[in-house]
Parts: structure tokens; C-alpha cells; sequence
């Protein structure tokens, strides 16, 4: 199964609709988004796309009542400022990254095999002390890269796709 992996998109809708696209051509139904959408229109934009959205709350993400509403509009999952999963049989932790230290313990914690995180607009990919460490940058793209994360969860590998 493929998972789309994306963050601190900032209310820019235009390469929000090129992540959909792209995750529709690649018949993926599964994203989570690592925070800092700003407005609940962003989350909005999601809605009758076939694709479930799982949220985890950015520093920049105030307005948590519209995007828990904006959330339910669009079936999906507004999971507060962390959210633990499985992609098969690794454990996975998603965090925005807000603070450093948080993310360099889920890391050391080894309680995971893959941490997630963004905040940083910064494309990020190491193992570190045998856990894979993804930071899939920023679908903003202002002054960065605009990217996301194409995970496959089978195999886990993963892509990292320019906007």
C-alpha cells in the first residue's frame, strides 16, 4: 500500500491540488499530513478527492476547532500534535517537529522504526541508530524545495516527488 507523506503546506492551495493529482494518478487513498495547514480551507480541499487524511497540528496551526470541523467535513482524522501508526510491521511516529528535542527522543527511544516529522521545509532522509528519519520538506515550496513523500509500505521504500 502507498501512503502520501506531506507538510507545512501553508495554505498553498495551488500545490496542494498538484499533490492530489499526483496522488490520484498513483491510486493512493491514504495521506497524512505532518502539520501546519494554517486555515481549515486547506484541509478542505481534501474533500470527495478519495483520499483519507490523517492531520497532526503544527506551531502555525491556531485555529484547531475549524481544522477538527474542516477534519470531520472531510472524513478524515485530526490526530493532535502526535500520531503513532504501522506501515506493515514498523512502527511509525508522526510528529510536526515543532520541537527538536521531542524529535530527536522519539528517535532515540527506539521504540519506533520510522519517525516522521516536518517543520524544518528541509527534505530529510537518514537512518539514524537503525531508525529511518523522513522529513518529506514542504509542499509550500517558499524558498525550499516543494516535495512531498510517496511511502510504500509493502517494501518501504519510499520517493520523494518535486511539486
Amino acid at each position: 500500500m502507498k501512503i502520501a507523506i506531506l507538510s507545512d503546506s501553508h495554505d498553498h492551495t495551488e500545490n496542494l491540488f498538484k499533490v492530489i493529482d499526483i496522488i490520484q494518478e498513483n491510486n493512493i487513498s491514504e495521506a497524512i499530513h505532518l502539520g501546519d495547514f494554517i486555515a481549515p480551507g486547506t484541509v478542505r480541499v481534501f474533500k470527495g478527492k478519495g483520499i483519507h487524511l490523517t492531520g497532526i497540528l503544527g506551531n502555525n496551526d491556531g485555529e484547531v476547532l475549524g481544522l477538527t470541523k474542516a477534519f470531520a467535513d472531510i472524513g478524515g482524522n485530526l490526530a493532535g500534535h502526535f500520531y503513532e501508526t504501522k506501515f506493515g510491521k514498523k512502527k511509525v511516529a508522526c510528529y510536526h517537529g515543532t520541537v527538536e528535542a521531542l524529535t530527536d527522543s522519539l528517535i532515540k527511544s527506539k521504540d519506533y522504526q520510522v519517525v516522521l516529522y516536518g517543520h524544518t521545509h528541509t527534505v530529510f532522509n537518514q537512518i539514524v541508530d537503525g531508525v529511518q528519519v523522513i522529513n518529506p520538506g514542504t509542499v509550500h515550496g517558499s524558498g525550499y524545495r516543494a516535495s512531498f513523500v510517496i511511502y510504500e509500505t509493502d517494501d518501504h521504500s519510499f520517493e520523494f516527488i518535486d511539486l
